[in-house]
């Protein structure tokens, strides 16, 4: 999962398998990308905290997703972006940027895609990843 934001994050909470939290600290780390290793099942995007007074519970089938075992699983970019100007507005989605994230995973974890295959489990489909993952694709890179 990658995160997109000009607002400060205080907290991301993922329930699933395993419960998963992100503090501040852990969102303004490194890279935009979380990669973790969880349990295969179920998860979903419960919350995300901007404060102590301001967040959004979030309870829909749109922010659930799977995670395969022995496969690097790809959620998509949460978006997090502002209008306005006297009342700020937050508005939030999960986009799919697949071809972003297997050219992170090329760069900085080319020894982790050696072993595994790399799927998108956010919502909508993929046919990108569906490619790279077939020997066609896999023959033209070896050469």
């Amino acid at each position: 999962m990658a995160i997109a934001t000009t607002e400060s994050l205080e907290k991301l909470r993922i329930s699933g398998e395993r419960t998963l939290e992100f503090s501040a600290a852990d969102l303004r780390r490194g890279s935009r990308y979380l990669l973790i290793e969880v349990p295969a099942g179920h998860y979903e995007i419960e919350q995300i905290r901007f404060s102590s007074w301001y967040q959004y519970d979030l309870n829909s089938d749109y922010w659930q997703f799977s995670v395969d075992a022995g496969k690097v699983s790809y959620v998509g970019e949460l978006e997090i972006f502002t209008s306005g100007f006297r009342i700020k507005r937050n508005g939030l989605k999960l986009v799919n940027r697949s071809s972003y994230a297997l050219e992170f995973m090329q760069e900085h974890f080319p020894n982790i895609l050696a072993h595994n295959t790399i799927s998108y489990r956010g919502p909508g489909e993929d046919g990108f990843l569906d490619y790279v993952n077939s020997t066609s694709f896999a023959q033209q890179q070896e050469k």
